[in-house]
């Protein structure tokens, strides 16, 4: 038996393949693009670690755990100084913030006068503010307990310092810094600020 075909016929019949075999090789890529991303997605990790803020943190035998920061904003009041009857009130273009972090010896030994102490705010852009206790002097506890000898086992002594910092400053960390017992060098670390109004 012999087949006779048209010549038109033959034609659409290959085109009709052809796109039968495109649509199938379309499938089959759709397929195993879509199986492979899920696979390469399930094996990344499913969070990304954000570093959890510092609030705690030891230099030698002296372990500093942040209390408190609470931000004056652009006045510090001389009505709640330690004078309040004349104590002028302190004025700035930025704000002022008084930050109280806890000391405590878990060493040995009593630590030295002066072995430990709160440096330099640092924000996030790298801009350095210093302690400004000489002019907030009124408003620090007394006595003032910062740097005192630290005894072993004893309860934490609070420091308190006053600062004045921008205020644009954000990611606000403390430095703070010890004596290490065989070292008469002071060595720092960084706590994290948490703010209050």
């Amino acid at each position: 038996m012999k087949f006779k075909m048209s010549s038109g016929l033959a034609s659409r019949t290959i085109i009709i393949l052809a796109v039968v075999v495109l649509l199938m090789a379309g499938l089959v890529y759709g397929v195993t693009r879509y199986t492979f991303n899920k696979k390469s997605i399930s094996t990344l990790p499913n969070t990304v670690e954000i570093p959890q803020p510092v609030y705690q943190a030891s230099v030698g035998d002296i372990q500093f755990t942040f209390t408190n920061v609470k931000s004056f904003g652009k006045v510090l009041s001389g009505k709640i100084s330690r004078f309040p009857n004349y104590q002028t009130d302190l004025v700035t273009t930025e704000k002022f913030l008084k930050v109280t972090v806890q000391a405590e010896n878990t060493g040995k030994i009593n630590t030295i006068q002066y072995a430990w102490d709160l440096g330099n705010i640092i924000d996030s852009d790298g801009r350095i503010f210093s302690p400004i206790n000489d002019k907030a002097y009124s408003w620090l506890p007394s006595p003032d307990l910062c740097g005192f000898v630290l005894k072993p086992g004893f309860a934490p002594t609070p420091c308190v310092k006053y600062y004045e910092v921008a205020k644009i400053s954000t990611g606000l960390k403390l430095e703070v810094m010890a004596q290490t017992p065989k070292s008469s060098k002071m060595q720092n670390t960084l706590l994290d600020l948490n703010i209050t109004q």
